[in-house]
């Protein structure tokens, strides 16, 4: 409960319990805390509303949380059992405070030193296997109405 409370805490801060428990659930939601109580029929629909809704913070407060663990797609960070509170990991325990709010963590990730580096993508394909790509480099010149690159395309076989 102090946990929510404290996410919710925030400006514009927004709790979410994800829980398989109503009698939990009711608990909660007699606080009156500000955000939402999602009640699931059991743990694994639970990750899955999880990974839809992809937390900055996620707690797993179950008997075995390493058992899900695997399963947790979306999250910018994960706290696992009753010793790991949030701001454990905002203040001393090291991983970044700058997370991937509003459900971006379905697309990135929390600042870190990877965050640093420039990669660079080398693509290398012989003519075989541009020839089997033929018919997606057609329709996706087409549906973009990009000519020349299907010509680009085209050139390479004559």
């Amino acid at each position: 409960m102090h946990d929510l409370l404290a996410q919710a805490e925030h400006v514009k801060g927004l709790a979410v319990l994800v829980t398989t428990s109503k009698k939990f659930a009711k608990i909660m939601k007699a606080e009156d805390v500000r955000g939402y109580i999602i009640l699931t029929r059991n743990i694994d629909q639970a990750v899955e509303v999880i990974n839809r809704i992809a937390p900055e913070h996620l707690e797993i407060l179950i008997k075995r949380p390493k058992r899900i663990l695997k399963k947790i797609q979306n999250a910018g960070a994960i706290f696992t059992g009753p010793y790991s509170p949030v701001c454990i990991g905002d203040y001393v325990a090291g991983p970044s405070h700058i997370l991937p709010t509003g459900g971006t963590a379905r697309f990135f990730s929390g600042l870190g030193a990877r965050s640093f580096l420039k990669s660079i993508h080398t693509i290398s394909y012989s003519k075989k296997a541009l020839e089997k790509e033929k018919i997606a480099i057609e329709k996706m010149t087409k549906i973009e109405g990009l000519q020349k690159h299907l010509e680009s395309f085209k050139v390479r076989f004559k």
